[in-house]
């Protein structure tokens, strides 16, 4: 009998022993959980706060951005003009105003033979022109420039000269200008009337207005040269009408050298005039650019 008791009470042992160690392993198990989730809690508090600083930090820099853009830029863009017919220029500027800064130069090369003759040819190069340009607008309606001649061969490589350097006043609207709207003088469809004062060129002739950059040859043409086109000071008006299909150019100069700033050695003035008109564009008889 007491044996059977033994071994009954070793098998309800046998039984109860197990279910207790589950117990207490279950019990460490659970408190290793609830570590893990504090400390994730934990980590999950520190992001709430560093995110929190991360979005004032934006704010911040979102109101600086907003206060550099309402305030006047100090900085000016530049840009860099691509070079045509041997000349480049730099551009720079915000809205209205800007300024360009370019120029040319042109080189030939003189040989000849002078034998039999008085007279001694040296073979040479030179620099036959050298030209520095300053040009502008104030506003929008009026605009400047300063054409520098730079030593050269042809200027005996010693001083440098002011061919240009003028303003104009561009897009006059008369109707505004005879009610006495002087706000409301600026018209940009109003090309029929500008306005220009100070050492500019002298637009006569069909070759002499235009750059010695853009003619064919680096030397100009016998009629040009007799007709004297240059630069010199005065005043004068100019403008177009139909779509530029008629132009017209009047003036007032000194009647000096023809080459830019200088006083007048006399009372005698000149003045010039030149219409053109231009009735056909394009080809005409389909080889005459017009």
């Amino acid at each position: 009998m007491i044996k059977r008791v033994g071994v009954l009470f070793l098998l309800v042992a046998l039984v109860l022993a197990p279910n207790a160690g589950y117990a207490d392993v279950g019990k460490i198990a659970d408190t290793e959980a609830q570590k893990e989730i504090k400390e994730l809690k934990a980590m999950f508090a520190d992001m709430q706060k560093e995110l929190q600083t991360a979005n004032k930090t934006i704010s911040s820099l979102r109101n600086e951005i907003a206060t550099v853009k309402a305030a006047p830029s100090s900085v000016v863009p530049v840009t860099a003009a691509v070079p045509t017919a041997g000349t480049g220029e730099i551009t720079c500027g915000k809205g209205t105003q800007k300024l360009a800064i370019g120029g040319y130069a042109q080189f030939d090369y003189h040989a000849g033979d002078s034998a039999g003759t008085n007279t001694s040819t040296v073979n040479t190069f030179q620099i036959r022109r050298f030209y520095l340009s300053i040009a502008g607008n104030a506003t929008e309606n009026v605009d400047y420039k300063v054409l520098l001649q730079m030593p050269s061969t042809t200027t005996g490589g010693q001083t440098v000269s002011a061919l240009d350097a003028y303003a104009t006043l561009k897009n006059i609207d008369v109707a505004a200008l005879m009610a006495g709207d002087f706000e409301g003088i600026y018209n940009p469809d109003a090309r029929y009337l500008n306005l220009r004062i100070g050492a500019q060129p002298i637009l006569f002739g069909i070759e002499g207005p235009e750059s010695s950059s853009k003619i064919t040859f680096i030397e100009r043409s016998v009629m040009n040269l007799l007709c004297e086109d240059g630069h010199e000071l005065g005043l004068s008006a100019f403008g177009d009408f139909f779509d530029k299909r008629l132009s017209y150019f009047v003036g007032v100069f000194n009647s000096g050298d023809m080459n830019g700033i200088g006083t007048d050695t006399d009372d005698n003035k000149m003045v010039v005039a030149r219409l053109q008109a231009t009735p056909f564009e394009g080809e005409l008889a389909g080889c005459i650019n017009t």
